[in-house]
């Protein structure tokens, strides 16, 4: 039998199946349709983020294969918060997708650290372009006329001392007497490092030491820890109505 696995259709994740398989088919998709895909059994595992996985539960039994995953500890550089200059009023706010959790997650950082609540639409234009007639952007595109007011990544470690986590592998209960184990580490990066370290690139101008963090890409205690409290995050502000239970595979 022919696995199907739906990954979302962003760079960040390619280290998730770096390597071919004739036995899995993969489905490039919106974060958003890899939580209906896994839910609906159309695909049998799924790289989901915190908010996936929430709310997939309430329609599923999910398990979590304890392997590879991306998050996010301190300064990584991954996605900026921009702010129009001399801003005083919030009319309107963009990002690359509303939708994706790291939207989310931004949106929770702006509440909870500058009580600012925003609903940012989907946009398009170059980002210089967009930033200049906008109040606020969250992006993961570099800007080259405006410096980030925020580094996503950093401001969620410093607020709640949690990695941020953007995506980890699930699958239905029911799926649990295949080998998911080894098949996800046939299609993974065979040289995909646990840890990655991050230091900001400042020119010889700048006179303060450069800012730093690390890109977790494998599971482990701090992660499962970290969705725990991400879980209660995202349902303390409303985006989930249940608080879901972390299970992982082969153990609950």
């Amino acid at each position: 039998m022919k696995l199907k696995f739906a990954i979302p259709n962003n760079p960040i994740f390619k280290d998730f199946y770096s390597i071919s398989n004739n036995e899995v088919e993969i489905t490039l998709t919106e974060e958003k349709n890899c939580i209906d895909l896994i839910s609906t059994n159309r695909v049998n595992a799924a790289v989901l983020s915190p908010l996936g996985y929430s709310r997939g539960v309430a329609i599923s039994d999910y398990r979590i294969i304890p392997g590879p995953v991306l998050a996010l500890k301190g300064y990584t550089g991954f996605s900026s918060v921009y702010f129009r200059d001399n801003l005083t009023d919030i009319i309107n706010s963009f990002a690359d997708n509303p939708d994706d959790f790291i939207s989310i997650a931004s949106r929770i950082i702006l509440s909870e650290k500058y009580d600012l609540t925003i609903n940012p639409e989907i946009f398009s234009k170059e980002i210089d372009n967009q930033i200049e007639n906008s109040d606020i952007i969250i992006s993961s595109r570099e800007s080259k006329m405006h410096k980030p007011i925020l580094d996503i990544s950093e401001d969620w470690f410093d607020t709640f001392e949690i990695p941020l986590i953007l995506g980890f592998w699930v699958i239905n209960a029911h799926l649990e007497g295949i080998n998911f184990h080894s098949i996800i580490n046939s299609i993974t990066n065979p040289n995909l490092l646990k840890e990655e370290m991050v230091i900001e690139k400042l020119n010889d101008k700048v006179l303060r030491e450069p800012r730093k963090g690390i890109i977790l890409r494998w599971w482990n205690e701090e992660i499962e820890f970290a969705l725990e409290e991400t879980i209660k995050l995202l349902f303390y502000h409303q985006y989930i109505k249940d608080i879901a239970a972390v299970k992982i595979f082969g153990r609950d």
